[in-house]
């Protein structure tokens, strides 16, 4: 018997997680569940709990489900990882391989050069006038991955499209003064993460006065949010199902 756990960091907003999540997971499913034991897991502890004490779901984190997969006998297990980079919670599952030593672990979406340089080039929009892609940011020394992305697209051709991120070290504030060639564009921004949860939907285009639509509005510029997560593009769930039959 061998099993997948698909690892997600999570959401508790179910509209994304309908989106984003759960056609990724029913993907994994219905292509290998035949061949495979396959779990769902996150690893945002805080998400999860809060999703259990509202009686929404009750999801495992990583070592739950591997622990479940052992129970079984499954001595080699998979996890398709979900993450955009190897940051925080990525390390998360590669340290469970001392417990597991068997367990193989699929790349993150950004985990190398080229595949950086080939999401650039599909997430390019041509009905963007502007695009701004806001990335989640880290404090792991792989917060560097968002400037090489910004430098990515500019050479496939995105001179218009810019990334920051709301945690990270590339912040709205650093991208603001080449905003300003740009002034009679729309800005549309875009959630550069799997879902469109709670950074999407209130850093990025709420209506407080500290949300990147609202500072860009008011600084004078059109804005338009787009609530749409990676996870619902077909080009990057494409990319995640190429890193997982990478160590199927």
């Amino acid at each position: 018997m061998k099993g997948i756990t698909v690892c997600f960091f999570g959401t508790t907003h179910m509209d994304t997680y309908n989106a984003c999540i759960k056609p990724i997971f029913d993907y994994v499913k219905n292509e290998y569940g035949k061949e495979y034991e396959v779990e769902m897991a996150f690893t945002s502890r805080i998400i999860k709990k809060r999703l259990k004490d509202r009686g929404v779901m009750d999801v495992k984190n990583e070592k739950e489900a591997l622990d479940h997969f052992k129970s079984l006998g499954i001595d080699e297990p998979i996890v398709f990882s979900t993450h955009l980079l190897e940051g925080i919670e990525y390390e998360k599952i590669l340290s469970l391989k001392e417990f597991y030593p068997g367990l193989r672990v699929s790349k993150s979406l950004f985990a190398d050069k080229d595949a950086i340089n080939e999401f650039t080039k599909k997430a390019i929009f041509p009905e963007d006038e502007c695009t701004v892609w806001m990335g989640h940011g880290t404090s792991h020394e792989v917060d560097d991955v968002y400037d090489y992305c910004d430098e990515c697209f500019k050479k496939n051709g995105g001179e218009n499209v810019f990334v920051a991120t709301v945690e990270g070290r590339r912040s709205l504030e650093t991208i603001l003064p080449e905003l300003e060639k740009f002034k009679d564009k729309k800005i549309t921004l875009r959630p550069m993460m799997l879902v469109s949860g709670d950074h999407a939907k209130n850093d990025m285009a709420g209506d407080e006065p500290d949300s990147w639509k609202s500072i860009l509005t008011q600084k004078g510029f059109k804005v338009e949010a787009v609530l749409k997560g990676l996870g619902e593009f077909d080009f990057a769930r494409e990319m995640f199902y190429d890193r997982l039959k990478e160590v199927l």
